[in-house]
This record gives C-alpha cells, sequence and structure tokens, in this order.
C-alpha cells in the first residue's frame, strides 16, 4: 500500500478504537493468536462503536487527504473565518457538547453563538486544521497547539493561533485570530486618561529600566505595547521585540516570532537578543523564571525592557516577578513602572478601558 492509503486506514482505526495505532509487520502465526485474544476479550464486552460511526467505517472514499483537502470543508471554514472576521470576533470556538457540536464567536469579551455543524463537519474541520498546523492528524487523546495563516476571500491575511483539547464528547477547538495587517493603534487614542498618559510616556522614554503591562487575558496588553514601540520608534534607537505571535508589523523595529519546535522560546532568543545591541527590547509575556530573570538583568545593564505579565492587579506584579524567581533586590533596582488595564462594559454595552498606572522607586509604589 501506498503512504497515503496506511495514513488512511491508520487514521480510521485510530478515530474508531480511540486508541494509538501503528503498523507492524509480524509472522502469520502471531497475527492468528494475537486476533483470536483480541476477540475472546471484545464478546465480553459491548462494543464502543456506536450505529452512526459504523456506517462511516463502511465509506471506502474517506480518507485523510480527502478530509483535509475536500472542498466542502475547504468552504466550510473560509465561512467560519469570514463570520469572525465579519463579526470582528477576537477568537472562534468548534464545542463538542452532549447535545452536538457548535461553532461559537468571543466578540468583546462575550460568547456569540453560531452554527451547529454535525459530526462529520466537526471531524473534518479538525483534521483540516491539523493539517494546516502541520499537527498530527491521528491525534485526539491529547492536548496539541499550533499555528497556521490564511487568506479568505478579499480580507487581509489572518494569523491563526489554534488549540485543540480532547473532551468527552469530542474535540474542542479554539482559534485565536490575528490580524497582522492591521493598522497600530496610536498610544493617545487607545483610551488612557491624559493624566495617565502623561505618566506612560514618561515611563517609557526612560533610558533603562523595566516597564509591565498587566491585566487579564484579552485586556488589550499586547495592543498597548505595539502601540508603545510604534510612539518610541525612531532612526536613532535599535528596538527589537519577542513575541509569540508577531500580531502586528511595525516598521523600523526587529521583530522575532518564538518558536518552541526549534528552541526558539522567549528566554532563548532574549540571550541573543542582548547581544545584538537593542535599546529597547520588548518582551510579548514574561512566562517563566528564566526570562523574568533575564529581563531583570537586561534592563539592569542598560536596556529599556518592555513587556505582559499575567497578573490581575498592577500592584501584583512585584510580588509576580519575585515568585518566579527574580531576586528581590534586583527587581526593586530595575522597576520602573506598571500599566495595569482592563476592558469592561459600560451602562451601554460599550467595552471601556480601564487603566491604573504604577510609578515605582526602589520597589516602592511613589504615585
Amino acid at each position: 500500500t501506498s503512504k497515503t492509503e496506511e495514513q488512511s486506514k491508520l487514521f480510521l482505526l485510530s478515530f474508531f478504537s480511540d486508541k494509538q495505532v501503528h503498523f507492524r509487520i509480524i509472522e502469520e502465526k502471531d497475527f492468528s493468536l494475537r486476533l483470536s485474544r483480541l476477540f475472546s476479550r471484545e464478546e465480553t464486552k459491548t462494543s464502543n462503536i456506536p450505529n452512526e460511526d459504523e456506517l462511516l467505517l463502511e465509506k471506502e472514499s474517506v480518507n485523510i487527504e480527502r478530509i483535509a483537502a475536500n472542498a466542502p470543508v475547504i468552504n466550510l471554514l473560509n465561512s467560519i473565518i469570514l463570520e469572525a472576521i465579519n463579526r470582528q470576533a477576537s477568537d472562534i470556538h468548534i464545542d463538542s457538547f452532549v447535545d452536538g457540536f457548535f461553532v461559537r464567536y468571543r466578540v468583546s469579551k462575550l460568547i456569540e453563538n453560531g452554527n451547529a455543524i454535525s459530526k462529520e463537519e466537526a471531524l473534518s474541520l479538525s483534521v483540516r486544521l491539523k493539517m494546516l498546523s502541520r499537527l498530527n492528524v491521528l491525534e485526539k487523546r491529547r492536548a496539541q497547539d499550533g499555528r497556521f495563516s490564511i487568506q479568505v476571500s478579499s480580507s487581509p491575511p489572518v494569523d491563526v493561533r489554534l488549540s485543540i483539547v480532547p473532551t468527552v464528547y469530542g474535540e474542542s477547538i479554539v482559534m485565536r485570530l490575528l490580524h497582522t495587517e492591521e493598522k497600530i493603534l496610536s498610544l493617545d487614542k487607545l483610551g488612557f486618561p491624559e493624566k495617565e498618559l502623561s505618566l506612560i510616556k514618561q515611563l517609557i522614554q526612560k533610558e533603562n529600566g523595566l516597564v509591565l503591562v498587566t491585566g487579564p487575558t484579552g485586556s488589550g496588553k499586547t495592543t498597548t505595547l505595539n502601540a508603545m514601540l510604534s510612539y518610541l520608534r525612531t532612526d536613532e534607537k535599535k528596538i527589537i521585540s519577542i513575541e509569540d505571535p508577531v500580531e502586528y508589523r511595525i516598521p523600523s523595529i526587529t521583530q522575532i516570532q518564538t518558536d518552541e519546535e526549534t528552541g526558539m522560546t522567549f528566554s532563548e532568543i532574549l540571550k541573543r537578543v542582548l547581544r545584538q545591541d537593542p535599546d529597547i527590547i520588548m518582551i510579548g509575556e514574561i512566562r517563566d523564571t528564566q526570562t523574568a530573570n533575564l529581563a531583570v538583568r537586561a534592563a539592569l545593564t542598560g536596556h529599556l525592557v518592555l513587556a505582559t505579565l499575567h497578573t490581575r492587579y498592577p500592584d501584583e506584579a512585584f510580588i509576580r516577578l519575585i515568585d518566579m524567581g527574580a531576586a528581590e533586590y534586583l527587581v526593586k533596582a530595575v522597576l520602573k513602572g506598571v500599566i495595569g488595564q482592563e476592558l469592561m462594559r459600560d451602562e451601554n454595552k460599550k467595552l471601556k478601558l480601564l487603566s491604573q498606572t504604577l510609578i515605582y522607586e526602589k520597589g516602592v509604589i511613589c504615585c
């Protein structure tokens, strides 16, 4: 059999048996023995394969390449992404519930319902997305993360960050949409009060030190960081950003995207970037001890470091860095300010930026 046929058979066996399946060459007598043992065990328990899946098994036309390249699933995925763009959604959810499979969209922090889809469509979308992201299409018992770029109709290209997690009823699929051609918002137009905006501009024009942007997921931290870089960019400074992924393309800035598969993590890239003679370093997110320590030391050696940190409130950032393993005396020496932000709805259900900027001197909030 061809490699494609083998892949197809492996996929179907794995999908319907809910087990990892591998081809192996064995002698005929061993095969007969294993087969008899298998059926003797199976006779003692009820089959886990529902009737609808038995019907699917009989369809000879089903194979992995056709599922992924089949026009209906391509059109379905394109229509889902186009709908998300039209709704200005940040995320697409393909959910597997006890009562069916549903496409839903996150718009302005709230989930909006889309369409119900069939089990076959959910499976086809899963395979298509895994292939676009170069993930293991046979794996459905473990979580997988990936990314891909796609252009639908005349819309600008969209980078998609993919997360797939197995659930009781199937796979939960979430796509985060990142509009790479999106225009960078001006720092003046993000919604900061005038007095606070003035404080922020003073903070990010310092020669060195660490400035953090904090807040919950979806609060616009990355947008704020990129607006800062856009405000600071000049031919007289070398600015390098380390991002996962690069969400905004900014002229005159060296932008580096992380890639864990090749070892290009935040910490590994940051080590190399320090040898690139930068004036300003932007770190998309401080996630681990090594990145926290490197960020602090970079700020200590004459660089201005801008980064996000996942905390609910800005006054938690100082302790959070220490909890992550950064030395307290070093954090006191380098932390210049923390900008905390959150998006909330007003009485008209419109999003409004709530923010608080803290200025630090030797580890103490001074204003």
